[in-house]
């Protein structure tokens, strides 16, 4: 499912208009977990945890990576997986 977006983070889904926040990141993915609520990352490969202000600072970097690219979140997660913890960068 492709994903049009504006500067004000509006998509269109299926012919409905949603605005995307950080809540859609919320879950488990297959390489580590994000919550926003407390809020903290888990990374499974390689073994990283934070939570707190940093966590959030991390959060929004992984937004941001998922709203300007047509990747799923899990994608978005990974590539910054690849890029701060691994060094793979954002290409």
């Amino acid at each position: 499912m492709k994903k049009y977006y504006d500067k004000e983070n509006l998509y269109i889904f299926n012919n409905e208009e949603v605005v995307a926040d950080k809540s859609w990141l919320n879950g488990k993915y297959g390489n580590g977990e994000i919550n926003i609520h407390l809020p903290y990352i888990a990374v499974n490969k390689p073994d990283f945890f934070v939570q707190g202000e940093w966590a959030d600072e991390f959060i929004d970097e992984v937004f941001r990576i998922w709203i300007k690219s047509d990747l799923t979140q899990e994608e978005a997660f990974n590539k910054w997986v690849d890029y701060y913890l691994i060094g793979g960068g954002l290409e």
